[in-house]
């Protein structure tokens, strides 16, 4: 109601200062005076109709609510009884927003292999290629990194010395390694060997 009242008013001291100045009418202004009092009447009238609408909602809805609570209590429900309801009826909403959560955390190993192994295939490809570079690309990479498209590692010629002596990468592989950064998915820079898949 302040919104519609405070302009409402702006715009009522407005005209009643124009007329002072002369500026219109004496029975204009005061029409105009009548019609914004109106106009503020009825939104006012408005609010209350909304506001009583509500309360009545309000009152209604406690109604059939101590209905319920007394139809409990002669049934002999106890206030222990619903404390024990209400604390289960918790437990079950916070379970079932846990196992949400938990299933959006959950993700699908091959669309993840297959959203890595695009993106790998991407830096190999092109400005503009063509359909036979983008299978041919995903082919080598595929062969040449495994199914994720490998991982970015930076080349590191001391990692890459022990990774070859213990013949955790071929020398293919370690090229590879030296012109693109990648390793296949399965090294692990952490040892001297292959991780098990």
């Amino acid at each position: 109601m302040s919104g519609y009242a405070s302009d409402d008013l702006a715009r009522t001291l407005g005209d009643l200062e124009e007329q002072l100045s002369g500026k219109r009418s004496m029975s204009k202004a005061l029409d105009d005076v009548r019609e914004d009092m109106d106009g503020l009447r009825d939104r006012m009238q408005a609010h209350h109709e909304r506001d009583a609408r509500i309360a009545g909602s309000h009152e209604a809805q406690l109604q059939e609510l101590r209905g319920l609570v007394q139809d409990l209590g002669r049934r002999g429900v106890s206030t222990a009884d619903v404390k024990a309801m209400l604390s289960k009826m918790w437990d079950d909403l916070n379970q079932a927003l846990e196992d949400g959560r938990e299933e959006e955390r959950r993700v699908d190993p091959v669309a993840e292999a297959n959203k890595n192994l695009t993106k790998s295939v991407v830096s190999f490809l092109s400005d503009n290629p063509s359909r036979a570079e983008v299978e041919q690309t995903t082919l080598w990479v595929y062969k040449s990194f495994g199914r994720s498209g490998g991982k970015r590692i930076p080349y590191n010629k001391e990692l890459a010395g022990r990774l070859l002596l213990s013949k955790a990468i071929s020398p293919q592989e370690h090229e590879n390694w030296k012109r693109y950064d990648r390793l296949p998915d399965d090294v692990t820079s952490q040892s001297a060997g292959r991780a098990k898949t």
